[in-house]
């Protein structure tokens, strides 16, 4: 224990200490003042920068238009009656119906879209929908794709219905089984849309359909349409745009920002430096205790006076300290004089001092 004060109380010892604490002190300190400045960065960059959500309008259309053209009759002088009245079903001849839908958006699209017309042929029982006897689907218009870069389409079709041969079908299927039914032919176009932009989260996706109900197998019907499927308007959601404020105030937070960065790299590699010198001094000590432990006397006297001894001999490797060692069979003392810092492997013979010093800082001038 009094060999281990005399270590802790020598003035070596207590000076090591001492530059160990003040080069903690140090980087401890230059630690705080890059988070410090780092985190002044990050809140200069916000303040000198405008965030903002950008967004892309859309606005979809649909109209259904038609014509019910007329037999020759007595009674009507007009070859066809208009859109929204009652029609008497024996003096149909065909129905002219009229899809037009469009889209429109406050930015440039990259439109792939694709429609088809299709008609159902659809047959339930007596004042109960719900409950289907018989369905029948014909494609009417047969799907077509196109792709467009604008910030619009149209899509403009019509076809002519030949509403006898649809009311006849039914005709038929009542008195064949002898029922009771409600009947419609019901004409849908289908639309698909997909809109892309370099800006947008997602690619903007739209289902959309118009439909037209036609009844059969009644003396007089009305048409009706259904547009419910189209929303009208809505945002599409696209990146977000960064616009800078305060020039002067962006370039202060960058700045700060690699000063502070700068300062944390520094201490980080003179921490990982320091380690790795620790690890050369180690690693040279314990090689030397390994290879040569049968020649050497460890020891934490620190009392050798290096004056009373007429000779003393400098030696600059553990090779010559052993060469030393076979001449005079005197054994290699070694001990510690600053912890992880610099050790003396020493032989005496008679009024001789054979000296060898190994410290990190010796270390690091010759070995690297």
């Amino acid at each position: 224990m009094s060999d281990e004060k005399n270590i802790k109380n020598s003035n070596l010892y207590q000076s090591f200490t001492k530059r160990k604490k003040r080069s903690r002190a140090i980087m401890l300190i230059l630690l705080l003042i890059s988070l410090f400045l780092i985190i002044l960065s990050s809140v200069f960059l916000k303040s000198s920068m405008n965030f903002k959500d950008n967004f892309i309008n859309y606005n979809e259309k649909g109209d259904i238009n038609y014509k019910v053209y007329l037999k020759d009759n007595d009674y009507y002088d007009e070859p066809f009656l208009d859109k929204g009245m009652q029609y008497i079903a024996s003096l149909i001849n065909t129905i002219n119906v009229d899809f037009k839908y469009e889209i429109n958006s406050s930015d440039e699209l990259s439109y792939k879209y694709k429609y088809k017309i299709t008609g159902d042929l659809v047959i339930t029982e007596k004042n109960n929908p719900s409950k289907v006897l018989y369905k029948n689907t014909e494609i009417l218009l047969e799907e077509t794709a196109k792709e467009i870069t604008d910030s619009s389409f149209v899509i403009n079709e019509d076809l002519d219905i030949n509403y006898d041969k649809y009311n006849e079908y039914v005709v038929a299927f009542q008195k064949d089984y002898s029922l009771s039914v409600d009947s419609n032919l019901v004409l849908t176009l289908a639309v698909e849309t997909v809109g892309e932009n370099n800006i947008l989260v997602n690619n903007f996706n739209k289902n959309s359909n118009l439909i037209v109900s036609v009844p059969l197998s009644e003396h007089t019907i009305s048409i009706t349409t259904d547009l419910n499927s189209l929303n009208g308007s809505g945002i599409i959601r696209s990146t977000e745009i960064v616009k800078i404020d305060n020039v002067m105030l962006f370039v202060l937070s960058i700045s700060l920002g690699l000063i502070g960065l700068i300062i944390l790299i520094s201490i980080v590699y003179l921490y990982l430096s320091k380690n790795n010198n620790n690890n050369l001094y180690e690693k040279e000590i314990k090689n030397i205790l390994k290879n040569y432990d049968r020649l050497i006397v460890s020891s934490k006297v620190l009392d050798i006076d290096e004056n009373k001894f007429q000779n003393k001999v400098r030696v600059t490797s553990i090779e010559e300290l052993i060469d030393v060692y076979e001449t005079t069979k005197q054994p290699i003392i070694y001990y510690e004089v600053i912890p992880n810092e610099k050790s003396y492997f020493i032989i005496i013979n008679d009024d001789t001092l054979y000296k060898l010093t190994i410290s990190k800082e010796w270390l690091e001038e010759n070995k690297k």
